[in-house]
């Protein structure tokens, strides 16, 4: 029996999590009051750690809940900051496999119109600063003095910076296309 299964079945037995039928697989979910203490425990890592899973296996039409904290944690909510900052070429991905099929996972399925838009707004703005730092990088490259490239180079490659700021501004007219069709 793998390591993490035995350690599952341990959560389960000792009532701290039970399992989910929900979920293909062998899924546990945890108690409510386990979840704030992991909140306030785990900190930093555990939301990284969260946001790297929901990565590898976001599937909206299976765990929706965790896809929306898993927003939350990455874009904020309301008057509280975004706890886990991804690096540019991580919210692109983030946005285009987790964050838009969750809005439009939530608007027919569920009719969650201002949610849904919400989402979609707070996306936009993300891939709008996302673009804005991609643009002042490749001007500061561009304008910047001999010396100043030489020692940049190795640090800086404009090739893969135009390529990931092409991705940011397809997947903005991507956000904002749907955006238009939810509000249709």
């Amino acid at each position: 029996m793998e390591k993490r299964t035995r350690f599952a079945l341990v959560l389960v037995k000792l009532g701290l999590a039970r399992r989910s039928n929900r979920q293909p697989g062998c899924r546990i979910v945890f108690h409510p009051i386990t979840q704030a203490l992991a909140r306030r425990k785990g900190g930093l890592l555990a939301a990284q750690a969260t946001i790297q899973s929901i990565r590898r296996v976001g599937n909206p039409f299976l765990n929706s809940g965790h896809l929306w904290a898993s927003a939350f944690l990455v874009f904020g909510f309301k008057s509280t900051p975004p706890l886990v900052q991804l690096t540019p070429f991580e919210t692109v991905e983030f946005i285009k496999t987790t964050t838009l099929p969750l809005a439009i996972h939530a608007f027919t399925t569920f009719s969650r119109c201002n949610s849904a838009l919400e989402l979609l707004k707070i996306c936009t703005s993300v891939l709008e600063e996302v673009e804005k730092s991609f643009a002042a990088r490749i001007e500061d490259w561009c304008h910047g003095s001999l010396c100043w490239k030489k020692k940049q180079k190795s640090n800086l490659n404009p090739q893969m910076d135009e390529c990931v700021w092409q991705d940011t501004t397809l997947l903005k007219a991507t956000v904002l296309k749907t955006r238009a069709k939810l509000l249709m």
